[in-house]
């Protein structure tokens, strides 16, 4: 699911609807990002810490992820300078 969430009215509820399709063994490859407002973009993530939130709200846990800041900044200050970052994780059914 590449670059789909921040398009969708309620991301929590497209990933619950992701896991119940989701194969007993399946995995679902997930990217998105934060701070990056788009016209195109209906749903508006704050920081990598409120994605992962709405995946595992969903019942999926992240084996794998990858962070990535567009702006050469400290990860610590990514939040409060509302660093824009692409997200991408590999999840499984908990």
């Amino acid at each position: 699911m590449g670059e789909v969430l921040e398009h969708v009215e309620n991301a929590s509820e497209f990933l619950v609807k992701a896991r119940n399709l989701l194969h007993p063994d399946g995995k679902i490859f997930v990217s998105t990002c934060a701070n990056c407002p788009a016209v195109d973009h209906i749903y508006h993530f704050h920081s990598a810490r409120e994605i992962r939130q709405h995946i595992e709200d969903a019942g999926l846990s992240v084996l794998r992820e990858c962070i990535i800041p567009l702006e050469n900044i400290p990860e610590d200050k990514w939040e409060k300078e509302k660093v824009s970052v692409n997200y991408a994780a590999l999840v499984e059914a908990l």
